[in-house]
């Protein structure tokens, strides 16, 4: 019965969507006090009026939603919905290595690098490395020096 299972922290992965509204959606009837952080949220295209997507999106009864220690890569994919409330998000180039070449891994100076929430990370990156306990950084992949 799922219902009586109890909730795992999933594993981050980067994900480039390249095709409209690409976003993390609560649809789930009440879904309430979801808290996201610790995420870059990057090209995450547009709408069907070629306006930038937002990134985080409730279309459901419910509220209290933290956005926490989470880069935009433009202030526009922030949320702007009354169900959320933000603390400590950046809006900057994630500074990524090469995204454009699928190298997500993070540069010396990226604002992601220190930039998430202690204790809201798994213990080992995407890339099954371990992640440095007094530094967290958003995103999938920590960074190694």
């Amino acid at each position: 019965n799922l219902a009586r299972r109890t909730p795992r922290r999933q594993r981050s992965k980067p994900v480039r969507l390249h095709i409209n509204r690409s976003a993390i959606v609560l649809w789930q009837a009440g879904t309430k006090n979801a808290t996201i952080a610790n995420n870059i949220f990057f090209d995450n295209g547009s709408d069907e009026n070629g306006s930038n997507a937002g990134s985080v999106f409730a279309l459901t009864d419910g509220g209290g939603h933290l956005l926490r220690n989470n880069v935009y890569s433009t202030p526009e994919l922030a949320a702007t919905l009354a169900d959320f409330t933000e603390e400590n998000n950046v809006a900057a180039d994630p500074g990524f290595a090469s995204a454009a070449t699928g190298d997500y891994h993070l540069t010396q100076g990226s604002p992601a690098v220190g930039a998430g929430a202690p204790g809201n990370t798994p213990l080992r990156d995407l890339e099954n490395r371990w992640r440095d306990r007094d530094r967290a950084d958003a995103g999938a992949l920590h960074y190694c020096p």
